[in-house]
């Protein structure tokens, strides 16, 4: 056999292996839908019923990093000079 056209099993083949893979994909997303709503409705039935304030509900912001020169000084006054 060389090459060339690839038969027509290969194709089919191939062809049904990508539709296994997309049924696959497709399932594991749609489990992964039904868990982040299934979390979702009960993190909102602890905010309704009170036993999470909703200050705490909502994530903390990130602490902007400190400048260099603050780094630096900071280092310096621990005792490390570079």
């Amino acid at each position: 056999m060389g090459k060339g056209k690839p038969s027509n099993t290969k194709i089919e083949d191939r062809k049904r292996d990508g539709e296994r893979a997309l049924a696959e994909q497709r399932s594991k997303d749609a489990a992964v839908n039904k868990n982040m709503a299934r979390l979702r409705a009960l993190r909102l039935e602890r905010e309704a019923a009170g036993e999470i304030p909703q200050e705490q509900a909502k994530p903390p912001e990130k602490k902007q990093p400190a400048s260099l020169a603050k780094y630096l000084k900071h280092q310096k006054s621990i005792g490390r000079e570079s």
